[in-house]
C-alpha cells in the first residue's frame, strides 16, 4: 500500500514529525491550498516573496546571508533524500507556484526498494530503474497531500498509460489524488488548452514529461503568468529543464519560470562532479576524489551555473 511504502521513506530520515509540525501552520498552509493560486505578477523572472514567485536563475533574496558558510553537499542517497523532503515541506508550506525537483535518472529512493548508491552508474540505465526512480517521487507528494489532508486538490499527472498503470498496481490506493496522463503531444491541438481541462485540480506534479509535453506546460505556464486569472501550481518532478547541452525553448523557459527546490545532477567527464541546489541555498558544484571520496565543494553561485562553467569548476 502506498501509505505504508512512502509513510516509511517520511520515517527513515526522522522527518515524519515535520508532517504533523505542520499542524502548527495549518491555517496558513491549508489556505494556500484552498484552491487556484492567485496570479500577483506578470514578471516571471522576478521575486514576488507574497506569493512565492521565484526565478531560478536570479538570486534569491537569502542568499547573501549564504556568503562563506560551508553548505551541505549529500554524500549518499540517504541524505539527499534528507533534503529533498526538507525542500518539499518548505516548497509546499510556502505555496511556491512553480518549482522543479530533479534527481540522477534511476536513483532508489527507498519506497520501492532500497536506497541507491548517490553514484553515477557504469553502464545504461534501464527505463524500468528511471520509471520507478520517477514513480517514487510521485508516491513521496501523493502522502505528502494526503498528510495535510489536501489530497483532493493534487492531481498527478504521467507521461503515458503504461506508466500510469504502473503506479495504480504498485500503490494500490492512492486516496483522492487525481491520477492522470499529459496528453499525446501527437494529438494536442496547438494552442488548445489540452492540460488544463484534463488536470481539474489546482496542484499538478508532472512526472517526467516528453518534449511535446513540456511544450504544452511552458504554454500554459506562460498564459497564466501573463493572465489575471487563477493559476494552477505547477511542479515539475524529473523534467530534465536544466544542464542543457543543446537549445530547448520550452525546457529553458520553464526553468526561468521554475524554482529548483531540489536540484542533483553527476557532471564531469567521468561523472566526478556534482550539480547541487537546494531551496534557499546557492547552486554548488561538487568534485568527488576517488571512487568511494566524498563530495567537495569547488564553486558556488546564486545563479544556475552554465555547462560550460561546470565544466571549468571540475576541471580547475
Amino acid at each position: 500500500m502506498i501509505q505504508k511504502r512512502v509513510g516509511s521513506f517520511w520515517r527513515s530520515a526522522g522527518v515524519s514529525l515535520l508532517v504533523l509540525g505542520f499542524a502548527r501552520h495549518k491555517t496558513r498552509t491549508l489556505h494556500c491550498f484552498s484552491g487556484y493560486l492567485q496570479r500577483s505578477s506578470t514578471r516571471p523572472a522576478s521575486v514576488d516573496e507574497g506569493r512565492g514567485h521565484f526565478s531560478a536563475r536570479l538570486a534569491a533574496p537569502w542568499d547573501m546571508f549564504f556568503g562563506g558558510e560551508k553548505l551541505i553537499v549529500p554524500q549518499s542517497s540517504d541524505e539527499l533524500t534528507l533534503e529533498l523532503q526538507s525542500a518539499m515541506m518548505t516548497a509546499v508550506e510556502k505555496a511556491i507556484p512553480r518549482f522543479d525537483i530533479e534527481l540522477p535518472p534511476g536513483l532508489g529512493l527507498g519506497i520501492e526498494g532500497k536506497h541507491a548508491p548517490l553514484v553515477a552508474p557504469n553502464g545504461e540505465i534501464s527505463a524500468a530503474a528511471i520509471a520507478r526512480s520517477d514513480r517514487e517521487l510521485a508516491a513521496a507528494f501523493v502522502l505528502q497531500f494526503e498528510g495535510l489532508s489536501n489530497d483532493g486538490s493534487l492531481c498527478v499527472a504521467f507521461r503515458n498509460q503504461k506508466l500510469l498503470d504502473k503506479a495504480k498496481r504498485v500503490w494500490g490506493e492512492w486516496g483522492k489524488t487525481r491520477l492522470i496522463t499529459l496528453p499525446n503531444p501527437k494529438r494536442m491541438v496547438e494552442g488548445g488548452d489540452d492540460v488544463r481541462k484534463r488536470i481539474r485540480r489546482p496542484f499538478l506534479v508532472a512526472i517526467a514529461p516528453s518534449r511535446g509535453q513540456l511544450k504544452e506546460l511552458a504554454s500554459m505556464a506562460k498564459a497564466e503568468d501573463e493572465s489575471e486569472g487563477k493559476q494552477i501550481c505547477l511542479v515539475l518532478v524529473n523534467a530534465r529543464i536544466r544542464g542543457l547541452l543543446e537549445p530547448d525553448e520550452a525546457r529553458e523557459d520553464l526553468a526561468i519560470r521554475s524554482n529548483a527546490i531540489l536540484h542533483a545532477r553527476f557532471a564531469g567527464t567521468n561523472n566526478e562532479g556534482l550539480v547541487y541546489r537546494k531551496l534557499g541555498d546557492p547552486w554548488v558544484v561538487a568534485r568527488r576524489v576517488g571512487a568511494s571520496g566524498n563530495f567537495t565543494e569547488v564553486a558556488r553561485s546564486d545563479d544556475e551555473p552554465t555547462v560550460e562553467a561546470v565544466e571549468a569548476a571540475l576541471a580547475g
